[in-house]
Formats: C-alpha cells, sequence, structure tokens
C-alpha cells in the first residue's frame, strides 16, 4: 500500500476535518467533559447549535474557524446531542449535510493532504484506503488516482449512479481509476456512511447539565417545528430515499442507453432531467447519468441541471412522452391507461416495494 508523504497538519485542518485521528486526539488532550466546558469553552456550544440548526434548516453545515477550539469540538459534541435526541431522521439529515462539508473542503486541498485523510487507520474506515497516485489518460478523461477495487467497492455501496458500479469503472490491476472530484465524492460518502451508522458512547442523562438538558429541548423543538417541512422540500433525504428500481420503464430505457454511450435526443435529455430532479436526485448523481454520452460537457451538465432545478420544471406526463415517441408501456400500468404522469408511477412502485419489504419482515 501506498502510504502519504509527509503532511504538516494545522488546528485549522482539525477544524475542517473534525472525524480525523488528529482531531480526537486534540480534543482528547484537551481534557474537557460536559461539566466543565460551559466555563472552559463556552464558544462551543453556540457553535454545536449553529451547526445542527443549518443542518435541520438548511440541510448544510458551515464552517467558522475564528475559534479554531469551538469548531473541533463542536463535532463530537454535536454527534452526542444528536445520540440523546435518538432521533434517525436528524442523524441522517446531519450525516448529509456534513458530507457535503467535507467534499466541498477537499476538492480543494492538496493531494497529499487528500492521501494522508484517505489512507491513515480510523479516519475514513478503520483500516485506512489502498490509495495510490497514478495519472491515467483514456479516452480524453484523465485519472489522477487508483484505488483498490476492495475498498471502492465498499465505499460506493451507496451510490446508485450507473458510472459507481465497478463494471462500468477502468480496472487496472485490481485497482479502479479515479479522478480527483470521483476520489473526493467517494470520501465524503464514506464519512456520511459512518456518521449514519457509529454510535458515541452514551451518557447518564440524569446527570448531564443543565445547559446540556435546555440545548437538547431547544434543537429538538426546532426539529419538531422543521422536520414535515424538510421531508416535503427535500425529496432526497434518507426517509426518501431514491429507489431506483421503482423506475417506470421509459426511464430505464434512457437510462440503459446513456450508460452504453448512446447519444440521447434533446428531449429524452430533458425527461430524464427533470425526473430525476423531482424524484430528488442531487445534481452530481444526475451528473453522472449523462457521462458516457459521445458528445458530454461536465460544466454544461452542471449548469443545466442548476437552472431547471431554479426554474422547477416538472417531468413529461405519459401523454407528452408519446407524441415525443419516448413512452415505453411495456408495464401493465402502463398499458392499462390509469398512469398519467411517469412520476406517479415511481411513487407508486415506491409504495408497493415498501409494503413487500415490510411485509417480508
Amino acid at each position: 500500500m501506498q502510504r502519504h508523504e509527509t503532511v504538516k497538519l494545522y488546528k485549522e485542518d482539525l477544524a475542517k476535518y473534525p472525524f480525523i485521528v488528529q482531531a480526537r486526539e486534540y480534543v482528547r488532550k484537551l481534557n474537557i467533559d460536559l461539566q466543565n466546558l460551559q466555563n472552559r469553552v463556552p464558544e462551543a456550544i453556540s457553535r454545536v447549535r449553529k451547526l445542527i440548526e443549518n443542518a435541520i434548516i438548511k440541510g448544510e453545515c458551515d464552517i467558522d474557524i475564528d475559534n479554531v477550539d469551538a469548531e473541533i469540538i463542536a463535532y463530537p459534541l454535536a454527534r452526542l446531542l444528536i445520540e440523546i435526541i435518538n432521533d434517525r431522521w436528524l442523524k441522517q439529515r446531519f450525516a448529509v449535510a456534513f458530507s457535503k462539508r467535507v467534499w466541498n473542503l477537499l476538492r480543494r486541498e492538496s493531494n497529499e493532504k487528500i492521501m494522508l485523510i484517505a489512507t491513515q487507520p480510523g479516519n475514513i474506515c478503520e483500516n485506512g484506503w489502498n490509495l495510490q497516485r497514478e495519472e491515467h489518460i483514456t479516452d480524453n478523461k484523465a485519472y489522477e488516482w487508483k484505488l483498490h477495487f476492495k475498498d471502492y467497492i465498499r465505499a460506493s455501496r451507496s451510490l446508485k449512479a450507473p458510472t459507481w458500479k465497478l463494471t462500468n469503472r477502468l480496472v487496472s490491476n485490481g485497482y479502479v481509476r479515479l479522478t480527483k472530484k470521483e476520489l473526493v465524492r467517494l470520501i465524503a460518502e464514506c464519512v456520511k456512511e459512518r456518521l449514519i451508522s457509529s454510535e458515541v458512547p452514551r451518557v447518564d442523562l440524569q446527570e448531564i447539565p443543565e445547559w446540556l438538558k435546555e440545548l437538547i429541548e431547544e434543537i429538538r423543538d426546532l426539529m419538531n417545528r422543521y422536520k414535515k417541512e424538510v421531508i416535503r422540500e427535500d425529496l432526497a433525504d434518507m426517509r426518501f430515499k431514491v429507489t431506483e428500481e421503482a423506475f417506470p420503464p421509459c426511464v430505464i430505457r434512457i437510462i440503459e442507453a446513456a450508460s452504453r454511450g448512446e447519444n440521447l435526443s434533446h428531449e429524452e435529455r430533458l425527461f430524464l432531467l427533470f425526473f430525476m430532479l423531482n424524484i430528488g436526485k442531487d445534481v452530481e448523481e444526475i451528473i453522472d447519468y449523462y457521462r458516457k454520452l459521445p458528445d458530454f460537457n461536465e460544466e454544461k451538465t452542471r449548469y443545466y441541471i442548476l437552472h431547471a432545478k431554479a426554474k422547477g420544471y416538472t417531468a413529461h406526463n405519459c401523454d407528452t412522452l408519446r407524441s415525443l415517441g419516448i413512452c415505453t408501456p411495456n408495464h401493465e400500468w402502463c398499458v392499462s391507461g390509469n398512469i398519467k404522469n411517469p412520476l406517479v408511477f415511481y411513487r407508486r412502485m415506491q409504495y408497493v416495494i415498501r409494503r413487500r419489504k415490510t411485509e417480508n419482515k
């Protein structure tokens, strides 16, 4: 395994990436507990309140390094608060928001620092990644990294776009080639999954200080006020995770054609874009569907997606798709004529899939 070169980490780095080993060790050496935190670093309390508040309301986590200690401490404190509140929606909401922050920060980092974070045991996985730097250009695409396929499979399992499937990746001697953007996306995804699945040590609720009890109630009240509204607005939330098995036949046909590198018509491209936005796919996931098109241009594709998202376009209805020759009526629901819009097909199929899973359990 290729290990990172010597990289100097500053306190600002620990504030940016408080999940890494060095940040955890720094917090341990501060010797701060819940009883003395209010006196030692009171700014951490207001900072964690803001961190969770932004995750709930905006679906994002900002960063503030005016007080580095407060920023570093706010992360484990946020995890503790979320664990005490014990609400799955909140835990997933924070994990998604924090992973977006990690992605935004890492994509501007040096290769050496990325290597350190990815390969050091305990940062994004127990043993660290088997990751190497190697430039390779093929099909007008420049790769800078390669990740061992075992680590790649574990890291990409929650990414459902066809381009992330191992069969659609360039593999060389057991390593999957990646661009910097792809590598950073995988790291952020692993951070998210670890936040969702891991637990922090339990605390005795009878012994926690009064300020913490008040903060817990503040966050719980805020969550309850915004939860239903956010769920309605953010279909990409984990509680309404996109279900690819529920895609209607017309969408499946277009995705399969795109994954083969076939040239989609303008109408097919627009319909796929509107549909994916309507069901809650994020911008990067939608871009992945277009990557194998002969005339793919990432910046133009991102622009069109953001423009469509801002305008709030809705996917074409079935009558329009039939007139455009896009309709693929090879499902009994489509043949019956009762489905008027592919989004209706998708929602009904989601319900059927969830019901089947519940019955099987």
